[in-house]
């Protein structure tokens, strides 16, 4: 990291790093496999072919890919790479992943309210589809997911609420299996949870978001998974990971942005 910020004092580059309170890790979750779900992608930010990871995407086409707004906001697209083809996170090495040539984030994207929450990633190299790249496929708008249905939260978080000292991100792929939590009931318990003292930072749940979580289990997104794949049936891409209140708190769900909410926008922009 000291490498980095003298890199970003050097040419002026401003790193960004995505939201790090307590809103945003695959906690409970194990190690898996690229070929499982190879549309996972490692963005990165750097700059002179230093590159470490700094969110997850999801390839959606051989030039395109998602992330979520909150990941990019303050970024200079020149400083970004999409690792792709590989369970790791890479650490801290010389460029050579995708270059991206553009960066849209959704127009209604709130940054307090964490609404619309989808930023699309165009690629200057192509992607190659083999036995370890391929595509997430992109719900239509009308596609709706069942209460309690089971969907895998993919990432390279850290894997446990953060202390007083920072917790690295994971340097391997890791998932875990939720279940979709009934709408009203993760508004209601975020309502709540926004009443209490200190957590009025805390956003409402929109209805461009999704959550999901495993009842009384430790299980769930956390900080560094931002912008990772929650998928269905291995390839529908039913969410991305945007704000958590605490990682794998059994009474707070995972909030991901709703993908089906900005199919069209995504459509529209990538057609």
């Amino acid at each position: 990291m000291r490498v980095l910020v003298l890199i970003a004092l050097l040419v002026g580059v401003a790193l960004a790093a995505p939201n790090t309170s307590s809103l945003e890790r695959i906690s409970g979750g194990s190690e898996t496999k690229i070929q499982e779900y190879k549309f996972m992608g490692a963005l990165k930010i750097g700059a002179i072919a230093v590159y470490t990871y700094h969110c997850g995407a999801a390839l959606i086409s051989n030039t395109v890919a998602l992330t979520t707004a909150d990941c990019v906001k303050l970024t200079v697209t020149s400083t970004l790479q999409l690792s792709v083809g590989s369970a790791s996170s890479g650490g801290l090495i010389s460029g050579s992943g995708l270059r991206i040539q553009d960066v849209k984030s959704h127009p209604n994207f709130d940054r307090p309210k964490q609404a619309y929450d989808v930023a699309i990633l165009f690629l200057r190299d192509r992607a190659t589809q083999s036995a370890t790249v391929g595509y997430a496929r992109v719900p239509g708008v009308t596609y709706n997911i069942a209460d309690d249905t089971e969907a895998v939260a993919l990432g390279w978080g850290t894997t446990k609420e953060p202390g007083w000292f920072p917790e690295s991100n994971s340097e391997t792929l890791k998932s875990v299996t939720l279940k979709i939590v009934n709408q009203e009931k993760c508004k209601t318990d975020y309502k709540y949870l926004q009443g209490q003292p200190l957590n009025g930072y805390l956003p409402d749940v929109h209805d461009t978001m999704i959550c999901a979580a495993v009842v009384n289990e430790n299980k769930g997104a956390c900080k560094g998974d931002e912008g990772g794949a929650l998928v269905v049936s291995n390839d529908i891409l039913a969410g991305l990971f945007s704000w958590v209140y605490r990682c794998g708190d059994t009474r707070y769900a995972s909030v991901f942005t709703r993908i089906s909410t900005v199919a069209k926008w995504i459509i529209d922009e990538t057609a």
